[in-house]
């Protein structure tokens, strides 16, 4: 704690690749947002630095996804479970702080042991675990009671996103006709089981009315293997021609085009089956759109809280009777009450001024007590 004392400088490595050069800006805002606070900070990033000599330079190591830890970019260059674990002992050890942000409580479909493993070695390991909503932090104070629990809401994007284009401007731009009603997909499709959601909602939907906006629905990744690069093309042409009221490209949206989306969107549907949080959850709120999601995780919890429809992920019928009473929401203008739920509680430079305050508060900068799970 020297260097702090003498300069009150904090250093913290976040542990993900180059967050500049990426689709998902929550990390990239996030950094801006705090530097923005404190320019003194200094917030650097890599998965190579957690494994150097470089890492005990810092004050802080927030880790963000803990399984992006077992990879540093080569396939010779990969750790298991165990190596983790040894390293986050050593820098407990040198009394580095370690801080995580619980994103997820296991990776997205991910079956190999080493990757399941490193979320709990990581969750049991840290002095602090920031949670995106209360769901998490109820169920993680009791499985990991070690580490101390903080609420830190996912963010709205509200100085990247400045402005919601008319929506007949949008319909002009993104080539829609205005004679329907769109229900909007952001995020990409993980699994076969999340278009088959979307599949089977068309199926009992009225066709004649509604089409789904999905930029992602499927995508076409390159693969040096022709054969698999063959068969997903030959799946992409076979969703085009299959789905018709499925609208998609096979690529995410970029943020330019994103307000357009938003704007001619009626409502939004998050198609997870299995998920704890969602970013387009907030973004959704932020741009005034009532949200459709599963009754599962800090999702779930969020959606009945403010009074937009879940439905059951264990009986998927449940999903149509959701839909239409997001569409009743939306005649009366509800959405215009998730915007202002967004703006009064999420926004990235209160989200941001929490983060900071938080790091003081590890470093014993300061003896302030936000949100629940304080201090201990």
């Amino acid at each position: 704690m020297k260097r702090l004392c003498q300069g009150m400088r904090m250093k913290i490595l976040y542990t993900i690749d180059n967050p500049f050069d990426s689709s998902n800006p929550y990390f990239r805002e996030m950094i801006y947002n705090l530097q923005a606070i404190d320019s003194s900070i200094v917030l650097d990033y890599g998965i190579r630095k957690f494994w150097s000599s470089e890492t005990f330079s810092y004050d802080i190591i927030h880790i963000q996804f803990p399984h992006f830890l077992l990879k540093t970019g080569s396939r010779t260059e990969c750790h298991t479970a165990h190596e983790l674990d040894c390293r986050l002992k050593l820098l407990k050890s040198k009394n580095i702080k370690i801080v995580v942000t619980c994103h997820n409580l296991k990776p997205h479909y991910k079956k190999l042991t080493d990757e399941n493993e490193s979320y709990d070695i990581v969750y049991r390991s840290v002095d602090v675990i920031y949670h995106l909503g209360a769901f998490s932090l109820s169920f993680c104070e009791k499985k990991f009671p070690s580490a101390r629990h903080k609420l830190l809401e996912h963010p709205v994007y509200d100085d990247l996103y400045t402005f919601l284009p008319a929506r007949q401007v949008a319909y002009q731009t993104l080539k829609l006709s205005s004679s329907f009603r769109y229900i909007l997909c952001l995020g990409a499709f993980r699994a076969d089981e999340e278009r088959a959601l979307l599949i089977k909602l068309l199926k009992e939907l009225n066709k004649h009315s509604v089409k789904v906006i999905a930029p992602s629905f499927f995508c076409i990744k390159f693969t040096k293997n022709p054969f698999l690069f063959f068969n997903r093309i030959v799946t992409f042409i076979k969703y085009k021609l299959l789905y018709k009221d499925i609208i998609f490209s096979g690529k995410s949206v970029p943020d330019e085009l994103l307000p357009y989306y938003m704007s001619v969107a009626d409502i939004a549907l998050l198609q997870r089956v299995k998920i704890l949080n969602s970013g387009s959850l907030p973004l959704n709120f932020y741009f005034g759109n009532v949200v459709v999601g599963p009754d599962v995780g800090n999702v779930g919890e969020i959606l009945k809280k403010t009074g937009n429809p879940v439905f059951n992920v264990e009986n998927t019928s449940t999903l149509k009777t959701a839909v239409d009473e997001a569409f009743s929401l939306y005649n009366t203008g509800y959405g215009e009450k998730n915007r202002r739920y967004a703006l009064e509680n999420w926004c990235i430079s209160l989200i941001a001024q929490k983060q900071y305050m938080y790091y003081k508060e590890l470093l014993h900068l300061t003896n302030i007590n936000i949100g629940r799970g304080g201090g201990t």
